[in-house]
């Protein structure tokens, strides 16, 4: 933007008393006015940006502007006018020292325009020799209304998460609800449709003894190593059975797609295509059988007690190998194989259905913004509901980072649950941040619960072992506005609405303790309310 400054014009003070601002002022103070100001040309463009230092006054004599806020990284257009006399800017340097370090807002100029422009220092000397009775009412006034909106806005926020939560919850309730019962339904039924299977099979009762010893198993899971050697020494005994020859012809495209029509069709010599299908069957069968435990004795020996009772079956063409015989123990091996891949489906289907429903019902606990203005709460159960909705259980946690929760027994405290929920929610979003700076470290969150033995009530711990709190800013960590996250990226009131929740409006008290690896946020509650001084909870204030 183009701002033109060569061969300045005053105003006269005739003419700043056309001006809104200025028309009641005396003569001679609108010809100080008139001696400290200019007239500034302006061309479209942004005249100043919001956190800029503030260093000018903006009247508008003539053209139009817009007002911009920044909110993270995008410019919120608050309004346009082109009212003759609108003021924006420094308009706050009656305030003297406690006056804003930057501009409030954006003026974006629409149209070639015209200003006239007052240095910041000089209008703020002004306003507070000319009205100081004034300067005190509207400080006080502007502190009390930022004040208040402060709060009243995280309110509101904190209401309409609830409320929006709650309707969430409610519409998904019921589709969780069915899927639950669905999955269980189907469990029951897959149960079912095996006993009935292995009823009407020879030699059926020990393919059902052999399913169900291996249902109850879990394989070298956390062991690269073994898991590996385990399923190599099965796809070997897999290999000697010629599971994957016999299988891929019983089975045909279902097995192995495409790729094994030349071994349906009897082709003796297999394409690349039906070995590399043959390959991966075997594999598959062995990464099943080894996931549950399966030794390759207990595979050998069921392929050969089911060979055994195959060997005389009417009615069987003979096929590759040993014919009927190896033909009835690739049919039990793959058929195990495939039923517990069936069973483990199934289970994992469950899993994640009470896991949805979990989430649900900790979004349910975590919309309850007070129902009553204080019940009686367990505190582990408001920081289930914030650590699932915000850390590890919704994807906040950032990659390696780990929440650990050492819960004591703790009595019951008389709260304002959903205002607790905020603080947590503030102290564990600030632990994640923390660890996000530090990528390299494996992060960990401890949250520690536990009786105070000394003072009765309850104590909450908020541990992680990021980079720390820099110790020129520790000491003002709970005022307002104060952040130790990027630009854009923090508000500065999370720490200082948690601090008003704890010592304010639950008599409690909020500390911390920082040094590189290590930091420690305390909260300490009473159990009553009513048991605690206000006063004795304000000497704590940090």
């Amino acid at each position: 933007m183009h701002a033109s400054h060569d061969s300045p014009r005053r105003l006269s003070p005739e003419e700043l008393r056309t001006l809104f601002l200025f028309e009641h002022l005396s003569d001679s103070q609108l010809q100080r006015i008139a001696a400290a100001g200019r007239v500034l040309d302006a061309e479209p463009g942004w005249l100043y940006r919001q956190e800029e230092e503030p260093r000018w006054l903006f009247i508008l004599l003539e053209g139009a502007l817009a007002l911009h806020h920044r909110t993270g990284d995008e410019d919120l257009e608050l309004g346009r006018t082109r009212q003759r006399g609108v003021y924006a800017g420094a308009w706050e340097a009656y305030m003297g020292e406690q006056a804003p370090t930057g501009y409030n807002t954006s003026l974006r100029v629409l149209e070639p325009s015209r200003f006239f422009t007052m240095p910041a220092a000089e209008f703020g000397a002004a306003v507070r020799e000319w009205f100081p009775m004034a300067v005190h009412l509207l400080a006080g006034l502007r502190i009390g209304l930022t004040e208040t909106q402060r709060l009243t806005s995280a309110r509101e926020r904190l209401i309409a998460l609830g409320s929006l939560t709650a309707g969430l919850t409610h519409e998904l309730g019921n589709p969780a609800a069915a899927l639950s019962r669905s999955v269980a339904q189907l469990r029951e039924e897959v149960a079912a449709l095996h006993h009935d299977l292995v009823r009407i099979l020879p030699g059926g009762a020990q393919l059902a003894q052999a399913r169900d010893d291996l249902a109850g198993r879990q394989g070298p899971a956390g062991n690269v190593l073994a898991r590996a050697d385990a399923e190599d020494a099965l796809l070997e005994v897999l290999e000697d059975l010629g599971v994957g020859e016999i299988a891929a012809l019983e089975e045909g495209s279902t097995v192995s797609g495409s790729s094994s029509r030349g071994l349906r069709d009897g082709n003796e010599a297999a394409s690349e295509d039906a070995d590399d299908a043959q390959q991966a069957l075997l594999e598959e069968l062995a990464t099943t059988l080894a996931e549950h435990g399966a030794r390759p004795e207990e595979i050998a020996a069921l392929a050969g007690a089911r060979a055994a009772g195959s060997a005389a079956e009417p009615g069987l063409e003979d096929g590759p190998g040993d014919g009927t015989a190896a033909r009835g123990a690739a049919q039990a091996v793959v058929w195990l194989a495939r039923t517990l891949a069936v069973d483990g489906l199934v289970a994992e289907a469950a899993a994640a259905s009470a896991r949805i429903s979990a989430l649900l019902a900790s979004a349910g606990s975590y919309a309850q913004l007070d129902r009553a203005p204080t019940r009686w709460v367990d505190v582990r159960e408001l920081i289930d509901a914030s650590i699932d909705m915000l850390g590890a259980g919704a994807g906040r946690a950032p990659q390696g980072v780990s929440i650990v929760r050492e819960y004591a027994e703790v009595p019951q405290v008389l709260a304002h649950a959903g205002e607790l929920t905020q603080v947590w929610t503030n102290l564990l979003d600030n632990a994640l941040d923390a660890l996000a700076e530090t990528p390299e470290r494996e992060g960990r969150v401890i949250v520690r619960v536990g009786p105070d033995t000394l003072e009765g009530g309850v104590v909450v711990e908020v541990i992680d072992n990021g980079p720390g709190i820099d110790p020129e800013v520790l000491p003002r960590i709970f005022e307002p506005f104060v952040t130790t996250k990027g630009v854009g990226q923090g508000t500065g009131l999370g720490l200082d609405i948690a601090w008003r929740v704890v010592v304010q409006r639950h008599r409690g008290r909020l500390a911390v303790t920082s040094e590189p690896g290590r930091t420690v946020f305390r909260v300490w509650l009473p159990t009553d309310l009513g048991a605690v001084d206000p006063g004795e909870a304000q000497r704590h204030e940090p």
